[in-house]
C-alpha cells in the first residue's frame, strides 16, 4: 500500500514539472514570436511607424537623389528599437542602436534606393522617415 502510494506521489509531481515546463516553454514562444498591433504608411516619399506593440522587423524603400535630405523623427516609449537606412552593398548612411528619442535630417550624397529597416523587441512608440 505505501509503495503504490509513493508511485502515485512520483508520477504526480512527475505530471505537474511536465505540465510546468510545458507552460514555461509556450510562454517564451509565445513572446519571442512576430507581431505588430498599430499602423504603418509606406509610400513614395515617406515611411510611418506607430505602434503599441512591435515585435518584429519590417522595411521599406525610398528612392533618393543625391542632395535630398532624409528627414527622421522617433519616439520610443519601450523595448528596444534599431534602425538602419542604407543603399544595398553600401556602408549605412544612419545606424540607431536601441533608439528612444530623436528628430534629424540625413542628407543623402548618392542617388538611389535607401532601405529603411526596424528592429524591433516588446516595443512601443512611433517612428518616421520623410524625403524632402
Amino acid at each position: 500500500m505505501e509503495h503504490r502510494r509513493n508511485r502515485a506521489i512520483i508520477i504526480g509531481s512527475m505530471v505537474i514539472v511536465l505540465a510546468l515546463l510545458v507552460v514555461c516553454v509556450s510562454c517564451c514562444v509565445l513572446d519571442n514570436q512576430s507581431s505588430f498591433t498599430g499602423s504603418s504608411v509606406k509610400n513614395a516619399d515617406r515611411y510611418t511607424l506607430d505602434f503599441s506593440v512591435m515585435n518584429q522587423s519590417d522595411s521599406h524603400v525610398l528612392t533618393c537623389k543625391e542632395g535630398d535630405t532624409l528627414h527622421v523623427s522617433f519616439s520610443i516609449a519601450k523595448g528596444t528599437v534599431d534602425l538602419l537606412i542604407g543603399m544595398e552593398g553600401q556602408s549605412p548612411i544612419y545606424r540607431g542602436n536601441a533608439i528612444s528619442d530623436g528628430d534629424f535630417g540625413v542628407v543623402v550624397s548618392q542617388s538611389g534606393d535607401y532601405k529603411i529597416t526596424v528592429n524591433a523587441k516588446k516595443a512601443a512608440g512611433k517612428l518616421e522617415v520623410k524625403l524632402q
